[in-house]
């Protein structure tokens, strides 16, 4: 979080620059009308002096123009730098959101709630709070005049500005408590109604509803208590400046009687002491609700930075800065496991001791019942996770920290046993960075992975228009479209997390027919649960409670009494399997 800061400032360093001297000019223009004033009541006034009364408002007048257009450019230097910063922060959001490792998942209520909160304290770095913030160094300045104008009434405005200073930064701090618990009440309520959409069709199967309402019920009420008081104090701080600066005025004014009948003020001085008295109390005053909204802004980037590790999310591409290439000739020593263990946080593991090495041009199927780690390891072997124990290695690099992994889910392909997709055009879903150069070859791994009708029928095509996570396609549908996006990815290894599932019978007998040509040159893994498809792999690794308890061709698993655990019969896999099979 603080990197990133610093290097918002380090890239807008000329334009802050610049903000400074523009601030600087504008707050001397400000000196030019109460001395004006002072000229006018103690020199023109009475005195017939009309050609210096219209040569000092012609002054004025260009004076005023030179201000608008310097006020104007800071306007533009702000909201240039402030639009500059939130791409930047969406940026690294997104890229923080994509290297986040699987074993950490990430509360999706709870990040839209920080991300909520975070686009609502942006407003800080706006030309709304920056434009004062910058002119509050200011009044000593204004202090100053009026100290050499009146003398000791400069205590008035500095006494009154102290005293509500003081009283706003009490009532904000007190709004600021309440704001941050109305933020934690709309998180859960958040949180909760991301659980209800996702679980939408089963509450409502379930006659669920009346639960889904008691568990949003407290947070709402909770988070709209909150707010409402946090409101309250806000606007009470706000309804101080009017008043104070009203009483600033009559007592600047009375004690200026006084100071006037003491010859030591004049009428001009008293008026040009009342007009700069009221600018800086309100400069004095800005200071609080503006640096608590500075803190506000770096509390919820703080929180956003503990949701989405920020500082260390790295451009996609630029993983390695240049250090890591494609595996190359590399590749020919295929995949290595040497005591691999891996477990989520707070939880048993789920991999244990794991030693194999597999090889280009092997077709390998992963079984097991359900929970035995097969979707686990599959995760792994994509990048998703990071062995918690043993030595990962893909073409002889280990794979050991973030920036390996981020490699790895770039460089293999692999169809979850759930496969998920932005919305968008059917060309754009399967092949997103090739755009319209190689759609002939396109159209020819839809037709392998079992699309075939579909495009002949009219029913599909390049150009039509998916909804979010394939929105409008069955789940059959949705199966081959993922297993088109992993046949058009050139990689090394290739895997696939239960590819029959939801496919009807031709296209199981399609993709069985034509899997074992895509193990050319790279190395195919199949977590699978169909016999059919084990028995045309040339390995089947077995797992049991995280453990590898067999590694044989399926001609000896299934053979007629062969030592070790028999081949699970095909059945659709428990939803448990998603996350922890």
């Amino acid at each position: 979080m603080r990197d990133s800061i610093l290097l918002f400032l380090r890239a807008n360093r000329r334009h802050l620059a610049d903000l400074a001297i523009a601030s600087l000019l504008v707050n001397a223009f400000v000196l030019t009308l109460p001395l004006f004033s002072m000229l006018v009541y103690d020199k023109a006034v009475g005195n017939e002096l009309h050609e210096t009364l219209w040569a000092l408002a012609l002054g004025m007048a260009l004076l005023f123009a030179l201000e608008l257009v310097l006020r104007l450019s800071r306007v533009l230097l702000v909201e240039h730098a402030g639009a500059r910063w939130d791409m930047h922060l969406d940026e690294r959001l997104l890229r923080g959101v994509l290297a986040a490792p699987a074993s950490r998942p990430l509360a999706i209520g709870t990040l839209l709630s920080r991300y909520r909160e975070l686009g609502a304290t942006r407003d800080v770095l706006s030309a709304q709070f920056l434009l004062p913030l910058a002119d509050v160094p200011f009044a000593l300045l204004f202090a100053i005049v009026v100290a050499v104008i009146a003398g000791p009434l400069v205590l008035i405005p500095i006494g009154m500005g102290v005293l509500l200073l003081a009283a706003g930064g009490v009532l904000q701090a007190a709004a600021a408590r309440r704001s941050r618990v109305a933020t934690q009440a709309s998180s859960t309520k958040l949180s909760w109604l991301v659980d209800v959409l996702i679980a939408r069709e089963s509450v409502m199967s379930v006659a669920a509803a009346r639960v889904a309402e008691r568990g949003l019920r407290e947070p709402s009420a909770t988070a709209a208590r909150a707010a409402s008081r946090a409101r309250v104090w806000q606007q009470v701080s706000q309804q101080l400046l009017p008043v104070g600066m009203s009483a600033c005025t009559v007592l600047t004014l009375v004690a200026g009687v006084y100071r006037i009948e003491a010859q030591a003020l004049s009428v001009g001085g008293l008026i040009s002491t009342t007009m700069l008295g009221g600018r800086l109390v309100s400069s004095i005053c800005l200071f609080a609700p503006v640096m608590l909204r500075w803190q506000e802004f770096l509390r919820a980037l703080r929180d956003m930075a503990q949701t989405v590790a920020l500082d260390a999310a790295t451009p996609p591409g630029h993983e390695a800065g240049g250090q890591i290439g494609p595996l190359g000739a590399a590749a020919a020593e295929g995949v290595r496991l040497a005591g691999v263990g891996f477990a989520y946080p707070d939880r048993p593991p789920v991999l244990t001791d794991l030693n194999l090495t597999l090889k280009p041009g092997e077709l390998v199927a992963v079984v097991g019942s359900s929970g035995a780690g097969k979707s686990t390891l599959l995760r792994l072997f994509a990048g998703h996770l990071v062995p918690t124990s043993g030595q990962f290695a893909l073409g002889g690099r280990v794979v050991a920290d973030d920036l390996t992994r981020r490699w790895l889910a770039g460089a293999v392909a692999y169809k979850p046993q759930e496969p998920g997709f932005l919305a968008g055009r059917l060309q754009e879903v399967v092949a997103p960075s090739e755009g319209g150069s190689r759609e002939a070859e396109l159209l020819r791994t839809l037709r392998v992975a079992g699309l075939g009708p579909q495009l002949d029928r009219g029913e599909l095509g390049l150009n039509t228009e998916l909804g979010s996570n394939g929105a409008g396609l069955s789940g059959g549908q949705r199966q081959m479209l993922a297993l088109a996006r992993v046949l058009h990815q050139t990689s090394d290894l290739m895997l696939l997390d239960e590819p029959t599932l939801g496919l009807d019978r031709q296209a199981q007998e399609g993709f069985l027919a034509a899997l074992p040509g895509w193990k050319e040159g790279r190395c195919v893994i199949v977590a699978t649960h169909s016999a059919e498809l084990i028995q045309i792999c040339d390995r089947v690794l077995v797992l049991e409670r995280g453990r590898l308890v067999a590694d044989a061709p399926p001609q000896r698993l299934l053979a007629p009494g062969a030592v070790g655990p028999r081949t699970p019969a095909p059945r659709r896999p428990a939803a448990g399997d998603t996350t922890s099979a």
